[in-house]
């Protein structure tokens, strides 16, 4: 039963992001990310990264208490860290053969995994 709420406040979520129609092109949104560090400074905005991390640990540990479940406060946090994630990877120079090297480490491990 708690799932089935908490999938139903997603719905809810979508559809009032759906009806608003917000549409961002990913020049736009690389302009924003760099904008909002250029004008708090990057060691605030790894400041505010850190502090939408712990809040996404607490609404993902609230899913495991009866009546605490909300999707809608994890799907919110998740997308907050993730644009904070998007900001640490221009302050720190992301790399994408550093991620194509861990993914493939994932990939191994994983058919390793489904192996035995």
């Amino acid at each position: 039963m708690r799932w089935k709420y908490a999938k139903q406040q997603v719905a809810n979520v979508v559809t009032v992001c759906d009806h608003r129609s917000i549409k961002i092109s990913a020049d736009e949104r690389q302009q924003i990310l760099q904008s909002t560090i250029d004008t708090y400074g990057a060691e605030h905005q790894v400041d505010m990264a850190i502090e939408e991390m712990a809040e996404l640990i607490k609404a993902l540990l609230k899913m495991r208490r009866p009546d605490k479940a909300s999707w809608a406060d994890v799907l919110e946090e998740i997308v907050d860290v993730q644009i904070m994630l998007d900001q640490l990877k221009i302050i720190y120079d992301w790399s994408t053969y550093v991620e194509a090297s861990k993914l493939a480490r994932l990939q191994e491990a994983i058919k390793d995994a489904q192996e035995s």
